[in-house]
């Protein structure tokens, strides 16, 4: 009997990569004959107690990525969008590590008007991932409510900074990276960037910190109203908690794009609609230009107690500023040494848990080092920070 499962799907496999591509019909017919055969492959196994063979699952995501592939490729592609959704749906049956991390996601996203995400699994115990929703985790009161009027983006690296910095002359320009967590479009993440504490005795948690990030000392900041511009859909991505975080991510897209699928089908929402966001009491309804929000936090640390990281994901295979127009600025913080969230580049460089001052040394240095002339930089920084640079930069003595 087990023999004649597995023999169904090696034939329907064969099937659907030779004729799927043949015409719109056959792509959703191949595509729905597929998943009926893996529906019953996966509950007889189920019903054995036995699990899914190794090789049947990475045959599945080749044929898979390779039909798709080939389609893609060819003059008239034939896959619709319905028959995307059927094969999603069919990997979705398997809900298999290894099968997910197969899958080329970037073939599902070929178009701009709707996005397909498989969503990552907890690599830790005690973590907790909810897709497609927010969790509150007990508490549903915010204990603050802050101004969104910038958002951020931290680097570990020297080298990051200064393809962002040089990439296009006169402009930061950020790549977008696929995310194990949300597997499919390339994203770009920002977050709120915190309001400085009147009280600084109460230590506040990582992410309501001003002063310091656990992400790297290089930090860029740009209007949060510039993002959501160029990125008015909204969609929510879920909650990943983990040890003390509770990592809450919104999706924004490009305004052509019309859903999501991630685990099923989701329409976008309005910013005011997460429960994280809300417009602010000064804000102009009828004036989309001059909107302001807030978000509210409802668990705030300070380590090792849980608190909320707000973050938002771009999804976009690169993103440029013009510091003269868009406002982007690029300041240093102190990197914090309660927890490092390293790069994934595996590289010792991004074990340097260093201060501000630390920081804006090795940038001169490293400007230095490759005759690059701090002047050619001037509109990424506030005054208040180029004052503090050319102070750190006559203490080393540097010449450029």
């Amino acid at each position: 009997m087990m023999d004649n499962v597995e023999l169904a799907v090696y034939r329907t496999l064969a099937s659907f990569g030779f004729k799927s591509s043949s015409s719109y019909s056959n792509s959703e017919m191949e595509a729905s004959h597929l998943h009926e055969i893996v529906k019953k492959f996966v509950n007889f196994y189920k019903s054995q107690g036995l699990q899914l063979p190794d090789e049947l699952l990475n045959l599945i995501a080749l044929t898979i990525n390779g039909t798709l592939y080939n389609d893609q490729q060819s003059m008239h592609p034939q896959i619709t969008d319905y028959a995307l959704q059927i094969i999603y749906d069919t990997i979705k049956l398997l809900h298999e590590k290894n099968l997910w991390n197969g899958i080329n996601s970037a073939l599902f996203n070929q178009k701009n008007t709707r996005i397909f995400i498989f969503p990552g699994q907890p690599r830790r115990e005690g973590w907790k991932f909810v897709f497609g929703d927010f969790e509150f985790l007990g508490n549903t009161i915010p204990k603050h409510c802050f101004p969104l009027d910038n958002v951020q983006h931290v680097v570990h690296d020297m080298d990051d900074v200064l393809t962002i910095l040089l990439t296009f002359s006169g402009k930061a320009h950020f790549k977008g990276f696929l995310h194990e967590d949300f597997s499919g479009p390339p994203l770009c993440w920002f977050s709120p960037l915190p309001v400085a504490w009147t009280d600084r005795s109460r230590s506040p948690c990582d992410s309501l910190d001003p002063t310091g990030s656990r992400y790297g000392c290089y930090r860029f900041t740009i209007p949060f109203q510039v993002l959501i511009q160029r990125f008015p859909k909204c969609f929510i991505l879920g909650t990943r908690k983990y040890n003390q975080e509770h990592s809450h991510t919104i999706l924004l897209t490009e305004q052509a794009v019309e859903y999501i699928t991630l685990i099923e089908k989701r329409q976008p929402v309005k910013l005011t609609d997460t429960h994280f966001i809300r417009r602010s009491q000064q804000s102009s309804q009828n004036d989309k230009m001059h909107e302001s929000f807030e978000w509210l936090c409802f668990h705030d640390g300070p380590w090792p107690t849980e608190w909320d990281h707000l973050e938002f994901a771009i999804a976009t295979k690169e993103l440029q500023f013009d510091p003269r127009q868009d406002n982007i600025r690029l300041d240093f913080v102190d990197h914090s040494t309660k927890i490092c969230v390293p790069s994934s580049k595996k590289s010792t460089r991004y074990g340097n848990r260093w201060d501000k001052n630390t920081a804006m040394q090795y940038f001169l240095t490293e400007l230095n080092r490759k005759h690059i002339e701090l002047d050619t930089l001037r509109a990424f920084f506030i005054d208040a920070v180029w004052n503090e640079l050319l102070a750190v930069k006559q203490s080393l003595r540097l010449t450029l």
